[in-house]
């Protein structure tokens, strides 16, 4: 997108924390990412008429530039006569507009004329941990809601998990122990301070259940 670099510098943080994403990477160049596909507005026929079916063979073949001082304006190359003649169109005048046939493991939207953003949507293990993690302090968040507590009140923690998400609370105790304000957590289902519970919340999940017990 235009000003990307200066876009990233400026928000990068901002982005990252309200949209739940790692990286933030700038780039003026859509093709690093897929193949920019051009689409020529059919109304055009009215004006060029005989013409358009070569616009829009040239367009589908990549037979075409951007200008290389106005990024609104594209040439494409037709042929007439045995030779080759090259017709401009504006985006800015509605003319055409593009997209992105993206690679394997990337989603691509166009934002009008401002560019792309670009998802890279393959789920590593360590991605996959982090994101019950998340999906857990929203459960402990909830729980906690629904036991009245004010929003500054410390807690402790004893969980009952499916093995997946046992094994992301672990690598992210410290975290989930921050959002929670939780002053200790243990895994323990049953425990002999049974008497001391203030609270305790079941939630259902794709492979189990989730026992979140205040104490």
């Amino acid at each position: 997108a235009p000003d990307a670099q200066r876009l990233s510098e400026a928000y990068a943080d901002i982005i990252c924390d309200e949209l739940n994403i790692k990286t933030l990477t700038p780039s003026d160049n859509p093709s690093d990412y897929g193949r920019v596909i051009l689409r020529p507005n059919p109304a055009l026929g009215k004006t060029y008429k005989s013409q358009m079916k070569d616009i829009m063979k040239a367009a589908a073949a990549g037979a075409w530039d951007v200008d290389a001082t106005n990024p609104d304006i594209v040439h494409l190359s037709i042929p007439e006569n045995n030779d080759k003649i090259i017709i401009s169109l504006s985006r800015k005048n509605g003319e055409y507009i593009t997209a992105i046939e993206t690679k394997d493991g990337v989603e691509a939207r166009q934002l009008a004329d401002q560019g792309l953003i670009v998802l890279n949507t393959q789920v590593t293990p360590e991605l996959e941990r982090e994101g019950l993690a998340r999906d857990l302090v929203r459960l402990i968040q909830t729980t906690r809601k629904d036991a009245g507590l004010d929003v500054s009140d410390r807690i402790d923690l004893r969980l009952a998990l499916p093995d997946d998400m046992r094994t992301a609370a672990q690598e992210y105790e410290a975290f989930i122990k921050a959002e929670t304000l939780a002053l200790s957590l243990s895994y323990d289902e049953k425990s002999s301070d049974d008497g001391a519970v203030r609270y305790r919340g079941t939630h259902d999940l794709d492979k189990g259940q989730a026992l979140i017990t205040i104490l």
